[in-house]
């Protein structure tokens, strides 16, 4: 059975330069963490040109010119996430999420059956990032196997940019040359195979079956198994989601309403163009604001409700479906323009 693996490199980076298109073909790097401990968490192919490296400190990372920094912004790649998964529904129904072995694991890669979709001309061979939402993913990668574990490891080794094709039965031969750090499997047990010589896929997927059991158990049987490019699990497809969202953290308050026009607009705008790839239309739109809070109380109790997030939550019904950004922007500007004629 044919799969595809989709997989987007430097996929926080990507998710901010998704919403701001001005950051596109410039350097652009990624901060994470609470100071002092603030590091660089990614950065796109134009910053790594200019030297800058994951896992820098904050203050290397600065003594870099011309790169864009921001923060990581965990709702944008969410959202991010949720315009590859419009890829991929795009060219089959049976999406699944890439399997994640730690909370801290990015929903960059998802998986798509491609069982019937000759009858649509969507053949290995044909398939070409056509959407907009997948060109605003850039340097995205699409990899066409026959086994969806094999490639959700292959991916992100990023064998080869583009396309790949691998026919079925060839699985192991190609995922037998990757290192087995992609393996991400359990320290200690690496370490245990490290002293052993085994540094491949191929090295670990030749030992005895029985041997593994004896000294791992089941587990290391498991973890061997995907190391022969076998995957016993059935792709679980996702459900088609029931309403769109964006979103996008700002560095600092918006206090006007045209500049917080300007940023609804591109976020009605990144909506808009998802619900096109379906075929779709809205017939409301909910704007959720966080505020900032002003305040100074001292005592204990307040400073815990302080903690929570003020919200301001708007929602606008359309006497029918639409799915223009400008006609949607124009509803929205006159409601809250309203609004602030009836505020005292």
């Amino acid at each position: 059975m044919p799969f595809a693996c989709l997989f987007v490199p430097d996929f926080s980076v990507q998710a901010v330069v998704r919403v701001e298109p001005q950051l596109r073909n410039k350097p652009v790097g990624i901060f994470f963490g609470a100071p002092p401990l603030t590091k660089v968490f990614a950065v796109n192919h134009a910053a790594r040109q200019l030297g800058v490296e994951a896992g820098m400190t904050k203050m290397q990372a600065e003594a870099f010119r011309g790169i864009e920094w921001r923060w990581r912004s965990f709702s944008e790649e969410v959202t991010a996430h949720a315009a590859l998964l419009d890829c991929t529904w795009t060219i089959s129904p049976r999406v699944q999420d890439a399997e994640k072995q730690n909370k801290d694991d990015l929903a960059d890669t998802v998986v798509v059956d491609l069982a019937g979709c000759e009858k649509l001309s969507v053949l290995p061979t044909k398939l070409r990032p056509t959407s907009p939402v997948s060109h605003r993913m850039s340097d995205s990668m699409h990899t066409l196997p026959s086994r969806k574990l094999f490639w959700r490891r292959n991916a992100r080794r990023r064998v080869s940019p583009g396309i790949t094709v691998i026919p079925g039965g060839q699985e192991s031969a190609r995922i037998g040359a990757l290192p087995l750090e992609s393996l991400r499997i359990p320290s200690g047990f690496l370490e245990t195979l490290k002293r052993w010589g085994i540094q491949t896929y191929g090295e670990f997927a030749a030992l005895p079956e029985l041997s593994m059991v004896e000294r791992f158990g089941q587990e290391g049987r498991r973890w061997q198994q995907i190391a022969q490019g076998k995957d016993l699990k059935p792709l679980i497809a996702l459900d088609f989601p029931g309403q769109f969202e964006e979103c996008m953290e700002l560095e600092s308050p918006v206090e006007l309403l045209e500049p917080l026009l300007f940023i609804v607009n591109r976020l009605l705008d990144q909506l808009c163009t998802r619900l096109r790839l379906h075929i779709l239309a809205i017939g409301e739109v909910r704007v959720t604001l966080t505020l900032e809070r002003n305040d100074s109380r001292s005592n204990s109790q307040s400073n815990s409700q302080n903690k929570a997030p003020l919200l301001h939550i708007r929602t606008v019904r359309l006497p029918v479906p639409a799915k223009e950004g400008k006609f949607l922007l124009k509803l929205c500007s006159w409601i809250w323009k309203r609004i602030r004629q009836l505020l005292p």
